[in-house]
């Protein structure tokens, strides 16, 4: 592993800045202009924060201050890219959910144009949808008026059918794809009408405002596991990284770039005294702790003594791994197909192991004489139910 290019303390933001921009430039090309964009806007964001943290009065000290704060959450995240760099399996996953807009602030921005309801296509519904604003909130049986709540205004019908889609797919596909989306609810909503009694304890019906919060109680757990679509071009550049058709540049990770050194040997240091202090105060756990296997990606850090493990973790992520991790996010990713004239939703396309049209590898020179010469006769393959009580040939056989 190469050393680090370590900051100076104290950290100035401006080479703390310049390291998280190094760091993104080793990313994947596919995924380099969404962290690099989220750097910049993060830093902006802070410089706003600092100016307004330092108008008050008396101005915030120790880690209240917003500096501070930001130079922290910098320094905590310069640290996860360069695990990722490294080959972290977790926070590689994570930053392509993030990428692709399968979490955090990408897929609630892409979420909106698929929850913002329809724009009226002709005179008639714009008409009816005037004829609503002006008649204000719905009221109850008893004429108090109900408050509005978040799904009142969302397309229901588009997120219906894209939450039966998504659970129709998710029955076909390998449960880890969803590990940080999360298994959809059941696409029916009035399940939530069949969980509450006819009468109250009183014996009278139920209150329309316990109605509205179970099905708005519905809607919300749908839309939290919903895996919003994206557009098709950008579907179409992920189903190429997990097919491995791109430029390698761009699904792969690039090689680290070497520290720039002096010509001259180094001057040896001249070794004082061991200073022993820092070490007497604290436990053996949390001085040995920057060391442990677990913890080498993030800090750079290996065990060096005569109890170093005997097998280490690669540096690096192999390409086939990467593929995979591609492959799973194309497969919790949707393009919508719209109808020209109405705009309508026309069909829901996945991501799927069919839709990947990968060739075979070409054997090896040693694997292709075990059947030079032989002819492989296949079989056309039975279900579960027929090989249980049948004496099934086995699939390919060699004449």
């Amino acid at each position: 592993m190469q050393p680090r290019l370590e900051l100076a303390l104290p950290v100035d933001p401006r080479h703390l800045y310049r390291h998280l921009i190094r760091e993104a430039s080793y990313l994947p090309g596919i995924c380099r202009p969404f962290v690099n964009t989220r750097i910049r806007a993060g830093f902006v964001r802070s410089k706003e924060a600092i100016y307004q943290g330092r108008r008050k009065q008396p101005p915030p000290t120790g880690l209240d201050d917003p500096q501070t704060k930001a130079i922290h959450h910098g320094l905590r995240q310069l640290r996860g890219l360069r695990a990722v760099n490294l080959g972290d399996t977790m926070r590689i996953d994570r930053l392509m959910h993030h990428v692709f807009g399968r979490s955090g602030k990408r897929r609630r921005e892409l979420l909106v144009p698929l929850l913002r309801p329809p724009t009226p296509r002709d005179s008639a519904e714009l008409q009816k949808h005037l004829e609503q604003q002006k008649a204000g909130p719905p009221v109850d049986s008893n004429g108090k008026q109900l408050p509005m709540r978040r799904p009142d205004g969302w397309d229901k019908t588009k997120v219906l059918k894209h939450v039966q889609s998504q659970i129709k797919h998710q029955s076909t596909t390998s449960p880890s794809v969803w590990m940080r989306i999360g298994n959809q609810t059941p696409h029916n909503p009035q399940r939530e009408l069949i969980k509450l009694p006819p009468v109250d304890h009183f014996g009278k019906p139920i209150n329309e405002r316990r109605v509205r919060k179970a099905m708005e109680r519905w809607w919300k757990a749908a839309a939290t596991k919903l895996a919003p679509p994206v557009e098709k071009s950008e579907w179409e550049r992920l189903r190429a990284a997990a097919a491995g058709e791109l430029p390698e540049h761009d699904w792969k990770f690039a090689p680290r770039r070497p520290i720039a050194r002096s010509l001259e040997a180094p001057t040896p240091a001249v070794t004082s005294e061991w200073d022993w202090k820092p070490l007497v105060d604290r436990s053996a756990s949390f001085i040995g702790r920057p060391v442990i296997r677990q913890q080498w990606r993030l800090t750079g850090k290996r065990e060096t003594g005569p109890f170093e493990p005997h097998k280490q973790k690669r540096e690096g992520l192999r390409a086939r791994a990467l593929q995979r991790t591609y492959d799973r996010i194309w497969n919790a990713t949707p393009y919508v197909e719209e109808d020209p004239e109405t705009l309508a939703t026309k069909a829901i396309h996945w991501g799927s192991i069919r839709g990947l049209q990968t060739q075979l590898p070409v054997a090896t020179a040693a694997d292709a004489r075990i059947f030079a010469g032989e002819v492989v006769k296949t079989t056309p393959r039975l279900g579960p139910k027929l090989m249980r009580f049948s004496n099934a040939v086995p699939q390919a056989s060699i004449k």
